[in-house]
């Protein structure tokens, strides 16, 4: 019996090891197979998704049996093809392994059938989706980055840097602060990245940044906030270790 496994990952050389225990199996071929696999098999150089040109070779090669095992082939149709030409397969068929080849398709069936699964939303936009996800896990970012925000006040106030500014509702945003610099903004900048910590010019999209040269000449003091003031990331999801790396930094920051 020659048989076929579909497939070149550790999941098809598992199945590979155990075919070839069976006295059945006079040949077993692996499709494109892997290195390891090739003590076992006679690896063909075809692509998984080779539909085509694995169903030639297994119509030339008159293979008794074939498994596939990766989504793409059978999502592609792999196991129809090999039924079409009469070669028995295992795995199902294309209109079946949608189920895993497209998360959507297989949410609207659960969803449909009552079948538990996680909560999701379709989005064809990319910003839409990224809003979604934003929006849906505000609350729990939101309270980590409240307590960020109270070791980084207590890091700045132990510092040099005494001010910066916060939104009078008290409600956090992406950013903690922005922190008015006693330094320039640059070699803050320059200094923070040695510690592999992210730092931002504050009003960098404002209208003081865009109009900057215009702005420079008539209100000095507009300018120098600037060039002065930087934003530090309220990352939702720092762990103890950068969270105390960041404090460390915004308290002996220059």
């Amino acid at each position: 019996m020659k048989v076929l496994i579909v497939g070149g990952g550790g999941r098809e050389h598992a199945i590979a090891t155990r075919i070839a225990e069976s006295p059945a199996v006079t040949k077993l071929y692996a499709a494109p197979g892997n290195g390891g696999m090739a003590s076992i098999c006679e690896l063909v150089p075809l692509k998984a998704t080779d539909v085509t040109g694995i169903t030639a070779f297994c119509k030339e090669q008159k293979m008794d049996y074939v498994v596939v095992a990766p989504d793409d082939p059978l999502c592609l149709g792999l196991v129809d093809m090999l039924r079409e030409a009469g070669i028995p397969a295992f795995g199902p068929d294309k209109k079946a392994a949608i189920i895993e080849g497209s998360k959507v398709f297989s949410k609207n069936l659960m969803k449909k059938y009552g079948i538990p699964t996680a909560e999701y939303a379709v989005f064809e936009d990319m910003n839409a989706a990224l809003a979604y996800v934003e929006l849906k896990e505000f609350a729990r970012n939101e309270k980590t980055r409240r307590e960020l925000f109270a070791l980084y006040s207590r890091a700045v106030m132990s510092g040099r840097h005494k001010t910066f500014t916060r939104g009078e509702n008290g409600l956090s945003t992406i950013y903690s602060f922005p922190l008015v610099l006693n330094s320039g903004f640059k070699d803050a900048k320059a200094y923070a990245q040695k510690k592999n910590i992210e730092i931002r010019q504050a009003y960098e999209n404002s209208i003081i940044a865009l109009r900057q040269e215009e702005i420079a000449k008539k209100c000095i003091c507009a300018n120098s906030l600037l060039l002065r003031c930087a934003a530090f990331p309220l990352y939702p999801r720092l762990g103890q270790k950068d969270a105390a790396q960041i404090v460390k930094v915004l308290s002996t920051l220059l």
